[in-house]
């Protein structure tokens, strides 16, 4: 398998769209083309097209813009069927070429991958499996109406073709209908796994419902691939402690302006999970991908 295209969103504002710029110059420079999907305003940032494509998004009235914004790449692959995609974060930036192009060249096209997939399980339920051997977070606290075990993928790296996407996650109704199934049922996102009332949901639906993608996504790709067992889907696991194959913005210090890491260590590093805003911490980080190589 390979990666052809990956796919972030943003919303206009400084704290993450500043990233674009960086995210699409190392990622064309991996032979990965990317892509992003700008909502807002275009003329409140300063994203370049010059090593990646840029497509404005309007957000819909009457509902939650942050979980159109993080659901949109989810949705958005199926615009090319027979294309290998991957889902982005905004604020992970990688580090090496290796872990994304040379370990998963012997994949079949037609498998359905997750690269970071023990990100929740390890430092959740202690396990590298958990999404699969306990059944994600949305499963068991509907179906099995239990909240103390199962976990989600996390909502970036998952690499598979557009239509595979398409199938798995029934986009084949408007982007409208596709963002009530995540907020209609009141248990996607965090506002329902922190027990808050509904209301929390109309008061601020930022924290309401983030996450929402995460629990969605876990629950149909698991059906798909657990229950009803017709797609194949293998997992890639790395230590995502910032001391391990990560550099960590939970070590991120103000004082020092600077990550904390050991230099000597950063071929093992697979990505740096951003301190925000941008615009605090661009020095260091581009001090990081310097001297990480990925741009060699």
């Amino acid at each position: 398998m390979k990666i052809d295209k990956i796919v972030f969103s943003t919303s206009d504002g400084p704290e993450y769209s500043p990233f674009w710029n960086l995210q699409s110059l190392i990622w064309s420079s991996m032979g990965i083309e990317p892509i992003c999907l700008l909502w807002g305003d275009r003329s409140k940032t300063n994203l370049s097209e010059k090593f990646g494509k840029v497509i404005e998004k309007k957000f819909l009235p009457n509902l939650p813009e942050v979980i159109q914004i993080t659901w949109s790449k989810f949705d958005f692959p199926k615009t090319e069927p027979n294309t290998t995609w991957m889902i982005g974060d905004i604020d992970m930036l990688p580090l090496q070429k290796k872990y994304f192009i040379d370990q998963i060249k012997d994949d079949s096209k037609d498998w359905y991958l997750h690269l970071n997939a023990a990100g929740i399980s390890v430092p959740r339920r202690g396990k590298l499996d958990a999404w699969m051997s306990e059944g994600p977070t949305v499963y068991h606290s509907q179906h099995l109406k239990s909240t103390e075990t199962g976990c989600d993928l996390p909502g970036h790296y998952h690499v598979a073709k557009g239509r595979l996407f398409e199938d798995i996650y029934n986009l084949n109704v408007p982007f409208r209908e596709q963002i009530e199934r995540l907020t209609k049922p009141h248990y996607y996102g965090s506002g329902p796994h922190a027990s808050l009332p509904r209301e929390e949901a109309e008061k601020n639906p930022a924290s309401y419902y983030w996450c929402a993608e995460e629990n969605y996504s876990s629950e149909k790709l698991y059906e798909r691939v657990v229950i009803q067992r017709n797609i194949t889907f293998k997992g890639y696991c790395y230590n995502n402690h910032n001391f391990g194959n990560r550099i960590d913005r939970s070590h991120w210090n103000e004082e020092t302006k600077d990550y904390t890491y050991d230099a000597r260590f950063l071929g093992s590093k697979v990505d740096v999970h951003c301190a925000r805003p941008y615009e605090k911490q661009e020095a260091a980080l581009l001090r990081i991908i310097e001297q990480s190589g990925i741009l060699k």
